[in-house]
Parts: C-alpha cells; structure tokens; sequence
C-alpha cells in the first residue's frame, strides 16, 4: 500500500509539473504576442510625429533654435532669453525653438516670444523634414556635446546629444548655414562615430565654439582637429538684465543679526544624502558667530518638479529655511541674490551670476558628473580662481566647514569685462554672418 501511494505522489507531482510546463508556455506566448503588438505600437509611433505637420502652415520658417531647452533648466532658459534677443537684433527672420520633450511642461510659455515651438525628433528620419522646413540652424550654448548616450533614445525623442551631430549634417548638405555657439563638452569622447559626425560639424559649420578652453582640449585628445573652432565666453554674460545688474552691482544689507544664505543645490540621487548635511552646516557656521540664519532655497531646475518636491519634503516645518517657488526669469534670480550675504552654488549659472554680481559665493561642485569639471574650472579661472576654490558636493560631510570658504569679488571690472567681450562676440558672430 505504500509503494501505491509514492506511485500515486510521483504522478500527481508529474502532472502537476506538466501543467505549469504548459502553464508557462501560455504565459511566454501571451507576452510575445503582447510584447508585438507594444512593438508595433511604438513602431507606428515612432514614424509618426504629427507635431512636424503644423510647420506646412508656417510660411519662411527661417531660424530653428535649439538647446537644452523647454525642460526647464534656468540657465538654459537665461541662455536661450539671450540668443533670441540678439538673433532679432540683425535679422527679421522667423524663430522656431527646438524643446525637450516633459510631458508636465506646458510649452506656450514661450509664445511670449512670438516664436514657434517643436520638439526634440521622434526618430533620425524627422531629422529630414525639419531641414527641409527650415534655412538656417543655431545650436545656443550648454553642455550638449556628449557622446556617451549618443544611442540613447527616449519612448518620446531623441537627444540633444545625439541631435547636434545628426541634424547639422543634414543642413550642412544641403548648403545651409550651421551655428555652434558657446557649447562645452563632457571630460572625454570615445564614441569614434560620434567624433567622426563631429568632426564633419565643425569643418561644415558656418561658425563654432565653445565656452571653455577645456573642452577645446577634450576634442583635441579625442583627435579632432580644432582649427575652425572659436573660443568665446558664455552666452549669459551678454543678457541685457545682467549686464545692468552689473552696472549696479551688490547693494549693503543692513541685518547686522542675520546671515541671509542663498542655496543653489542639483537635485540628483547622487547628491541628496548630502543635503540636509549641508544645511546643518550652514546653520552651525552662522550660529557660532552667534548670528541668526536664515536660508533661501532657489530652485534651478523643474523636470517633473524635482527641486521644489525635494526641498519641501526635506527641510519639513524648519522656521529658518524657506524653499521658493520655480522662477527662470533672470531678473526675478538677480532680486533674491542681490538680498543674500552670501550665496551657495551647486549650479554653474548660480555661480557665475554671483561671482558677475560680486555676491559673496561658496561654489559646489558636482564632481560626479561627467559635464561639469571643463566648464566649472573655466569660469573660475575667468574670476582668477581654480577649482580648488570648491567644494565637491561627495566629500560633503557633517564634520564640513563651508562660510569660511566663501568667495568674495570686490569689484565689478572682471565681470563688466566678460559682459562687454561677450556682447562683442555674439553680436559680431550674427552681424557678419546672419
């Protein structure tokens, strides 16, 4: 009887192995036939970019401006504000921005401008119906050069990064004219497809440039040849409303009993654990002074909301830290920095609107990220520092000291110098070649 019931057991464990055998090959066909018809959905989509079809109703298409765009991202937003305002200065033509594509970011912001709006392509083949819409194309500052995610492709677009390679081509054959202006690199190039599409760029390129003598290095060691590429300063030190602020300069602030801190931080999951450490050490440097604190946190970026969600949820009810609102109006930065004893910056446009406004400033720096050690040591040595005059956001610990490392620039000729260069730069660009 016993012998019966482990035949009885083996059997019923045979079976029951048998059933989910076939169990899983239901489940693996289900997904392949779902996994298909995903498939031929974003394939159907990804040749269908109906967005493109509003510019057959747009007569003289003119000038398609691109960048990091429409993210949003201040100083991207300060960058275009700039390029548009001298592109109308000498010519008429019609302006249409090229934006990153965030699905929370209403783009009719931009209308103010009296300007069109399109968005990053969908697939390379949009790369050929937006030159044949459009005369001349204008690459305006940032760090786009990158080719570490040149094969990286969104569910909704192509990048930036991918783009200022594959679209100026297309324009470039057809004999139309190409603008770099103020672009930087990542720390390397590899990708040999990538520096060879960009070497084509810069040989075929009406003008080119870059912000920071670094990343002319990094092409170099990537073995492009950089003789028809400029060096100029960034795009920002032409804006008008800085350049006036400049004129100005720091104003006093008369609470004797109150250090007001201005904080600038990126928001990224590599630098959040250091936030709230550096907050308390901020407290703690103005407090053994026996001084009030009091800390402004200003957002720099808006994807999906990231800054201001993460402020609010870290600092809590603390009475001495306020978090504002988003706001890229350049004028609208200036006013809250030009309130602050001393401002801190994680951001390379924070920092270089302070050290342009003489704001007393403790730079931070993002020594994680592949974009940001070229430009960051260039606009330092432009203000006669190095990187050594900043704070790694990774070796930020609670043992950290940063007041007493604060930057103060005493007067304005270094930055009304920058300012006056950069106006002559971009203006002469566009005067003799638009």
């Amino acid at each position: 009887m016993k012998g019966i019931k482990m035949v009885e057991g083996k059997n019923e464990v045979a079976e029951l192995r048998k059933k989910i055998e076939n169990l899983n090959k239901k489940i693996d066909m289900m997904s392949k036939q779902l996994s298909f018809a995903v498939d031929r959905q974003y394939y159907f989509n990804a040749f269908t970019n109906p967005e493109l079809q509003k510019l057959n109703d747009i007569p003289n298409h003119g000038i398609l401006l691109c960048g990091n765009y429409g993210n949003p991202n201040t100083g991207d937003e300060w960058m275009l504000d700039t390029m548009i305002a001298y592109i109308r200065r000498y010519t008429t033509r019609k302006i249409t921005i090229m934006l990153e594509p965030n699905r929370l970011f209403d783009p009719s912001v931009y209308l103010k401008y009296g300007i069109e709006y399109i968005h990053y392509p969908k697939t390379v083949y949009d790369y050929d119906v937006i030159e044949k819409k459009f005369d001349i194309l204008i690459f305006g500052g940032g760090a786009i050069i990158e080719d570490g995610i040149y094969w990286e492709a969104y569910d909704y677009g192509i990048n930036i990064c991918r783009t200022v390679v594959d679209l100026p081509l297309r324009f470039i054959a057809k004999k139309k004219k190409v603008f770099c202006i103020g672009l930087s690199t990542s720390v390397e190039l590899s990708n040999q497809e990538y520096i060879r599409k960009l070497q084509e760029v810069i040989n075929g390129s009406t003008y080119f440039s870059l912000r920071d003598s670094y990343s002319i290095e990094t092409l170099k060691q990537s073995g492009i040849c950089v003789d028809r590429v400029h060096l100029i300063h960034d795009i920002v030190y032409a804006n008008h409303e800085l350049q006036k602020a400049i004129k100005i300069y720091k104003k006093d602030n008369h609470d004797p009993d109150t250090v007001h801190i201005g904080l600038v931080y990126i928001v990224s999951e590599e630098t959040k654990p250091q936030f709230q450490q550096l907050i308390n050490i901020l407290k703690k440097d103005v407090e053994k002074n026996g001084k009030n604190c009091k800390i402004t946190i200003i957002p720099f970026y808006d994807d999906w909301h990231i800054d201001y969600r993460f402020y609010i949820e870290e600092v809590g009810n603390d009475p001495t830290v306020n978090v504002l609102q988003y706001d890229s109006k350049i004028q609208s930065i200036i006013d809250i920095f030009m309130k602050q004893d001393i401002v801190v910056c994680a951001r390379y446009h924070a920092i270089l609107l302070a050290l342009s406004l003489g704001i007393p400033c403790v730079p931070l720096y993002y020594d994680t990220h592949q974009h940001y050690q070229n430009k960051i040591s260039y606009l330092l040595e432009q203000f006669g520092l190095n990187l050594g005059n900043c704070i790694g956001i990774s070796t930020i610990t609670d043992g950290s000291s940063m007041l007493e490392r604060k930057i103060n620039i005493t007067n304005n000729e270094l930055a009304t110098k920058l300012s006056r260069e950069s106006t002559y730069q971009i203006a002469k660009i566009f005067e003799e070649e638009l």
